[in-house]
């Protein structure tokens, strides 16, 4: 219990720089949707409520695509890069400011969109990744971390997604490394759950999903959010250049 106690804590501590309240931000958010949900419709409503720049999205389907060309995601989230794909394969990226996408990660087992965007508080790469699950072929999913393990960020960049790893997974540490920080570390939460959602006889028990910064950003701030019909909570990272 001791040896637990000691582990956890480090997690536990807000590691946040004094920032000025009129620094410059961006904020992205990421959702699994789960590729058979039933509300996706709900959803659209819920991720058109965010104020955020970014919003980028796992397990992005066909007939999700067609059910959100129908909400106002569109109108507000003028700029996307879309990889729509059956089952838990696809996955897309919309921004409120222009972005250029970059080259793909194409090792990993589900699409993976690589971006820079071009926000206010300056151009920032952003990553939007899936791994596979290890419950289903666990070899090709540590195959995907160790893939992604290797990918040098240029400058600042978030890799956001659902990575199918907790941070008690030696794999996910070895991905992060040096290179990169996870969010809610940073800001004390590294104890909090994203999955499984809706499942009355079995709380969220891990973090799944993760949004990891290199050094040139300060982590300002990490929530999440209810995504309707997914399994998955959402997540939201507010980031600013590093002082």
């Amino acid at each position: 219990a001791g040896a637990g106690v000691a582990m956890a804590r480090p997690l536990t501590r807000d590691r946040r720089r004094p920032r000025r309240p009129d620094a410059p931000v961006t904020t992205i958010a990421h959702a699994n949707l789960l590729y058979d949900n039933r509300r996706i419709d709900d959803a659209a409503v819920a991720l058109s409520a965010l104020d955020v720049d970014v919003l980028t999205f796992s397990e992005y389907t066909p007939a999700h695509a067609a059910n959100l060309a129908s909400s106002p995601l569109l109108a507000a989230w003028t700029h996307r890069i879309e990889r729509p794909a059956e089952l838990a394969s696809g996955t897309a990226l919309f921004s409120r400011h222009p972005l250029d996408e970059r080259a793909t990660i194409a090792d990993t087992r589900h699409h993976t969109v690589v971006a820079d965007v071009h926000a206010p508080a300056g151009t920032l790469r952003v990553a939007v990744i899936h791994t596979q699950s290890p419950m289903v072929r666990h070899a090709r999913w540590a195959a995907d971390l160790a893939y992604l393990a290797r990918v040098e960020p240029e400058g600042p960049a978030v890799m956001i997604g659902d990575f199918n790893a907790g941070w008690w997974h030696p794999e996910l540490r070895r991905l992060m490394g040096r290179r990169w920080r996870d969010a809610h570390h940073v800001v004390g939460r590294g104890l909090s759950a994203s999955w499984p959602i809706g499942h009355w006889l079995l709380p969220p028990f891990v973090r799944l999903d993760h949004a990891l910064v290199t050094a040139e950003l300060d982590v300002v701030a990490v929530a999440d959010f209810y995504v309707p019909g997914s399994d998955h909570r959402g997540v939201i990272v507010t980031v600013g250049p590093a002082r």
